[in-house]
């Protein structure tokens, strides 16, 4: 425990004493005399009554104590308005991680995607000072949750994406889906716009635009984009995987890749695409399957880029006035009660 303001207490007390003193010795020069009442005479009598001494002892036992309690009253007040506190070692923590969740949402990836949901989850729940972000792309890339560490609001996110891909259901060889469930405005309309000119699964365009989602690329982070997609590619893109990748290269951007078991089963150009792309930011490509599970892949993809976090040691007092306090109220309590006994 500490005073902020101990310059109260320790010029207070000193001159709380000094007036005690000069107050003794004033009375003692000057006596007090009664100007009012009734003079007796032969009153030494009664002095040495036993009832009289016990009377004037108490009285006088009581006087003390009103004076004792006095000065503890003011004593009391002169620890709160000095501010007692207690300092507290407050460490700050400022992550120096960026990563991005970049996710293909088309149906073909509705299983591996809702895994990979639960499992980023855990991992954001694991974060001190890092920012995550998440970005979803179709036809469409659209920016869910710029880079932040709000961690609340990327799980509400995180959660309402596990609740789209679960409103989709297969029938007669289509994907049908709740129109009703407010996370499939991400999933179904603004991801698929102008689909039926672009086509699907426009995996460059996508990544291409978590790229430029990093802000402040002259700011020294570690920076990681968590790419989900099973690389179908269904339609024209503006710029290709390669390029998508050499792009986050450039930005020091290492991506990580998360496909399904099925990938490169009918091309196996696919996967090698996918796998070089990664590779040349100085990342590396992991497959879903029965054997693999997305915690285990998600688990690798942190031991890898472990945070470098930047520590700042700061004291902070913390005003703790309660023991003063209830101290002074029961001190003010007894004196209350003292004068209703005794009058000086």
């Amino acid at each position: 425990m500490v005073l902020i303001n101990p310059w109260v207490v320790f010029l207070g007390i000193p001159a709380l004493a000094l007036i005690l003193i000069l107050l003794y010795f004033y009375k003692r020069k000057n006596p007090q005399k009664y100007s009012q009442g009734a003079k007796a005479a032969n009153t030494q009598f009664v002095k040495n009554l036993p009832y009289y001494r016990t009377i004037l002892r108490k009285c006088r036992l009581l006087s003390w104590a009103l004076l004792v309690f006095c000065g503890i009253s003011v004593c009391l007040a002169l620890v709160l308005i000095a501010r007692p506190a207690k300092t507290e070692t407050v460490t700050i923590t400022k992550g120096s991680r960026d990563i991005f969740l970049c996710m293909d949402v088309s149906t073909s990836l509705l299983d591996v995607n809702g895994k990979i949901v639960d499992r980023m989850k855990e991992l954001v729940q694991g974060l001190e000072g890092d920012r995550f972000g998440i970005m979803i792309f179709n036809t469409a890339p659209v920016l869910l949750v710029p880079l932040t560490d709000d961690y609340d609001f990327i799980l509400e996110t995180l959660e309402n994406l596990k609740k789209g891909f679960r409103s989709f259901w297969l029938k007669d060889g289509d994907y049908y889906y709740y129109v009703g469930d407010p996370a499939n405005y991400y999933l179904q309309g603004g991801v698929v716009y102008n689909h039926e000119d672009r086509g699907s699964s426009l995996i460059g365009d996508g990544l291409a635009a978590c790229v430029f989602s990093f802000p402040n690329p002259e700011e020294e982070r570690t920076r990681v984009i968590i790419l989900s997609t099973d690389n179908q590619l269904e339609g024209e893109p503006i710029i290709t995987l390669p390029q998508a990748a050499a792009l986050a290269k450039d930005k020091k951007i290492t991506i990580y890749g998360i496909a399904p078991s099925t990938l490169g089963a009918i091309d196996a150009s696919i996967k090698t695409e996918f796998q070089e792309a990664v590779k040349i930011t100085g990342g590396a490509l992991y497959i879903e399957s029965h054997n693999t599970k997305i915690s285990f892949i998600i688990s690798e993809i942190d031991k890898k880029e472990k945070n470098i976090r930047l520590v700042h040691m700061d004291v902070k007092y913390v005003d703790k006035p309660s023991a003063a306090f209830f101290a002074l109220t029961a001190t003010l309590l007894l004196l209350f009660t003292l004068t209703r006994k005794v009058k000086l």
